[in-house]
């Protein structure tokens, strides 16, 4: 049951995850509706609310829960934990993957901006990053190109982030620690780097289910690379049909 809690909270939170977790095989998907219910939890703690002391509550809530769950001890009956501590779902997965996601996203309870470009690189890498590694483990992909999945997971955050970059600035927040333009060229333009460093090596097909997940990444960051002032204006968005189409692409012809 706690299970198909965490896959009903990923379907409605996050339709991209879940659509591609039905690409993966049957029994990896327990553990990946488990691991993205984790992240959506962690997102809406903090974004659910506009109190930063209440968003800290929360976050250092979820770092005791995990704490808790790799020691072995009681944990407060949450479907998501549930979920997580099932030895088949826990057993591939390294603590600090979690309590790192968890530690980044103090980030979004505040009003302060990045301190420089590599404050926002390892905000995405801890996130995104993150969050990709776990996925690809559970698929069974070797830990050999765990750095590639980071950096794909890192890419797929960033396509993310500046689609969000309007709705955080009216938020009140700064998110870009350079808003010039070749600044945010730059940056797509090497996450699309290392997106296209995975295509030479076939093995990350392994981890496909959980690449497909950021099928929407790579138009949106040559969207960057073409006009970069699409970032600050809020036009990143494609169509549905063009989202749609585009992920239904990807898993026919197993790209990513």
């Amino acid at each position: 049951m706690s299970v198909e809690a965490c896959a009903e909270m990923v379907k409605t939170r996050d339709p991209d995850r879940y659509r591609a977790t039905l690409t993966a095989p049957a029994e990896a998907r327990g553990a990946l509706f488990a691991i993205y219910a984790f992240n959506t939890e962690v997102f809406h703690a903090v974004w659910a609310t506009y109190e930063p002391g209440l968003a800290e509550i929360r976050l250092q809530y979820w770092i005791d829960q995990i704490e808790a769950s790799f020691q072995g001890k009681a944990t407060d009956p949450h479907p998501v934990i549930d979920a997580l501590r099932c030895e088949d779902n826990i057993r591939w997965l390294a603590k600090s993957d979690f309590t790192d996601l968890i530690q980044a996203r103090r980030w979004d309870a505040y009003s302060d901006p990045f301190d420089d470009e590599a404050a926002l690189r390892a905000y995405l890498t801890a996130t995104g990053g993150n969050l990709m590694a776990m996925a690809a483990r559970v698929l069974g992909l070797n830990d050999h190109y765990d750095y590639l999945v980071r950096d794909y997971g890192y890419a797929a955050g960033l396509a993310a982030f500046l689609q969000a970059v309007p709705k955080l600035k009216a938020r009140g927040r700064q998110p870009l620690p350079d808003e010039a333009e070749g600044a945010l060229r730059a940056l797509a333009t090497d996450a699309l780097t290392k997106m296209d460093a995975t295509k030479k090596h076939r093995v990350m097909a392994t981890a496909l289910p959980a690449m497909l997940a950021a099928s929407e990444a790579r138009p949106v960051l040559k969207m960057v690379t073409r006009n970069p002032s699409l970032v600050l204006k809020g036009q990143l968005t494609r169509a549905p049909i063009q989202r749609n189409w585009r992920a239904l692409w990807c898993q026919a012809l197993r790209r990513w």
